[in-house]
């Protein structure tokens, strides 16, 4: 069987909004080294800016009637990814 575990965690703080994405727990032959994400968070106002690890991310979108942002996200499966 083919198992992946990714522990996810995200953490509020006043305006701010920090999801972390753990590098991945296990392993089979031929797995990727990246994976596609989109992720989707509703807030009641638009973001100033979104940063992926760091530094700024222009790819992100916030649909003010649903209050969702959607940020599309390509991430290293063996290090920690930060948004």
């Amino acid at each position: 069987m083919r198992l992946l575990y990714t522990h996810i965690l995200a953490k509020e703080n006043g305006n701010s909004l920090i999801v972390r994405f753990a590098a991945v727990e296990g392993s089979f032959p031929g797995l990727v080294e990246s994976r596609q994400i989109e992720l989707v968070v509703y807030r009641r106002s638009q973001p100033q800016r979104v940063t992926l690890n760091g530094s700024l991310l222009a790819s992100w979108v916030y649909e003010v009637p649903e209050k969702q942002l959607t940020i599309p996200l390509v991430c290293s499966l063996h290090q920690e990814t930060i948004v």
